[in-house]
C-alpha cells in the first residue's frame, strides 16, 4: 500500500468519498490476493512457513533473554498473528486445512528443522 495522501482537503466530500472507495478496493484486493495464495498447496505451505518463522506457535519470552530480544520476537509474532487474523477472516477452514497439510507433511518426511540440523552435522563431519 502506498504512503501517498488520498485526501488533500478533508472538508471536500468528493475527496473523502474517493479515499474511502480507494481504501475499500485496496482491502478487497488484499483479500483476493491472500485467497489466491491460499488456493494452492504450495501457497498454503509457504504461508505456514511464514507463520512458523514469525513464531506464532511459541512464546516470545525466553527466560534469560534481554528485553530487546523479547521485543524483537514479539514484533515478529505480531506480524504473524495479523496474518492469521487475515486468514481466519477470509475462511477459518483454510487455517485448519493448512495445519493438517503441514502435519501430514511432517509425518511423511519428519520435521524440516531436524532434516536441516542433520544435514549440517553431516556436512561438518564430512569436512573433518
Amino acid at each position: 500500500m502506498s504512503a501517498r495522501t488520498l485526501v488533500g482537503n478533508a472538508a471536500d466530500p468528493a475527496q473523502v468519498k474517493r479515499a474511502r472507495q480507494h481504501e475499500k478496493h485496496a482491502i478487497e484486493r488484499e483479500r483476493l490476493d491472500l485467497a489466491t495464495v491460499l488456493g494452492s498447496v504450495q501457497g498454503r505451505r509457504f504461508v505456514w512457513g511464514l507463520l512458523c518463522d514469525a513464531g506464532v506457535f511459541r512464546l516470545s519470552f525466553t527466560p534469560g533473554c534481554e528485553a530487546q530480544t523479547a521485543a524483537f520476537y514479539e514484533g515478529k509474532r505480531s506480524g504473524g498473528l495479523a496474518l492469521m487474523v487475515s486468514i481466519n477472516a477470509l475462511d477459518p477452514m483454510l487455517y485448519h486445512r493448512m495445519a493438517k497439510e503441514a502435519h501430514d507433511l511432517e509425518q511423511a518426511y519428519g520435521p524440516i528443522a531436524e532434516d536441516v540440523k542433520q544435514s549440517e552435522q553431516k556436512e561438518s563431519s564430512d569436512a573433518d
